[in-house]
């Protein structure tokens, strides 16, 4: 029986709904499984500096701070229509952090999620399919939990799939693999099973 968790699709987006409509629109265009859509997103609160603040009063401050927090929801609703109009029943989970990357990967952590779409803001390295382009893209794909599905998406287009593997069952695999360069005689193996090893190795 598969888990609960296999069966949402978690879609991260950002405030520029014209932009991340594609990220959506192609996760629900290739929702093969038939998982239910769940769409996240990140809120960076306003950023007031010291000097700035000194100049308004709490009361602007607090209205200054709900501005930005009634403009979240009303772009998490644009999103959430959008999905309706698709014939898609969506939820919406939102947090709020000061890095976007960071909030993402508390997301995971919260919700223990499997399937990730994430886009990349590079215009040309979909045509190459070689790099993952923005720094966010890079930084999650790099430090999800390897449970953790991770598709990638550019200007419509699938860049990168970083499927959810068992960081054992990897392990054994590669050093299945390097043991047999090392017993056909193949000096850098074990400093190949190393670096290999080490790639897939969560670190902060």
């Amino acid at each position: 029986m598969a888990d609960h968790q296999d069966m949402i699709t978690y879609v991260a987006v950002g405030k520029d709904v014209k932009d991340c409509k594609s990220i959506l629109s192609w996760a629900i265009e290739n929702n093969v499984g038939g998982s239910r859509i769940c769409i996240i997103h990140v809120h960076k609160p306003a950023k007031l500096f010291p000097l700035v603040r000194s100049l308004m009063t709490e009361r602007k401050v607090r209205e200054r701070l709900e501005s930005g927090t009634q403009n979240m929801h009303a772009i998490m609703e644009e999103y959430f229509l959008f999905c309706q109009q698709k014939g898609v029943q969506a939820q919406t989970q939102t947090i709020e952090m000061n890095s976007i990357r960071e909030g993402i990967l508390k997301l995971i952590s919260k919700y223990g999620i499997r399937k990730l779409v994430i886009g990349s803001t590079s215009a040309n390295h979909y045509k190459r399919k070689v790099e993952l382009g923005s720094k966010k893209a890079k930084y999650v794909c790099k430090t999800t939990p390897l449970s953790c599905q991770v598709q990638v998406i550019c200007k419509g287009h699938l860049i990168f799939t970083r499927l959810a593997s068992n960081l054992l069952s990897i392990t054994l695999a590669n050093m299945s693999f390097f043991c047999y360069l090392s017993v056909h005689q193949y000096p850098p193996a074990i400093e190949m099973a190393d670096l290999a090893i080490e790639d897939w190795l969560v670190t902060e």
